[in-house]
């Protein structure tokens, strides 16, 4: 799996997930809730282009992760990529 920036996880990214990994300063961590009371989190990445927020539901095994996270930190994150439907 190779190293992407944020922009070109952007431009590979389509309806179909795709596993893929990048590095990146953590600028943003927020537990929200869902129209139907359902909480998850939005966290915001940011390279030196550009910036990237992914949502993690509260039925995946990364939601108790991300009470850790630290803001300002930087991750490598890894995963199956998507475009959403926001």
């Amino acid at each position: 799996m190779v190293l992407l920036t944020i922009r070109e996880l952007k431009k590979q990214a389509g309806p179909s997930p795709h596993s893929d990994r990048f590095r990146a300063q953590l600028s943003g961590l927020g537990q929200k809730t869902t129209k139907t009371g359902n909480p998850f989190y939005e966290v915001k990445f940011a390279d030196a282009e550009e910036s990237l927020v992914l949502r993690v539901w509260n039925n995946t095994p990364m939601f108790q992760f991300c009470s850790e996270l630290q803001e300002k930190r930087f991750y490598e994150v890894t995963g199956d990529f998507a475009l959403g439907n926001d």
